[in-house]
């Protein structure tokens, strides 16, 4: 679900920023980690991403970024940190 998300996340920001051909060979791995929250108690959620395929950090960055924002409007008790 996270390597799909952030797939069309990257892909959106690209199309937007005129570099399609940047993300055509884009590969999402993702690793997602259960575990308690250390300073806000519950449990936490920890995804780690890497990208391949795509050599523009700028991008990758962009796609993030989207992605962070939609997860946060989704649920406004998601606390995250960038992973960059």
């Amino acid at each position: 679900m996270h390597s799909a998300c952030f797939l069309g996340a990257l892909q959106m920001v690209a199309g937007k920023m005129g570099k399609k051909d940047a993300v055509k060979n884009a590969v999402i791995h993702t690793s997602v980690h259960l575990g308690e929250a250390e300073t806000l108690g519950g449990f936490g959620v920890a995804v780690d991403i890497k990208v391949e395929g795509v050599e523009d950090e700028e991008l990758i960055k962009a796609g993030h970024d989207v992605r962070l924002a939609y997860s946060l409007t989704r649920d406004p008790g998601i606390h995250a940190e960038s992973c960059f």
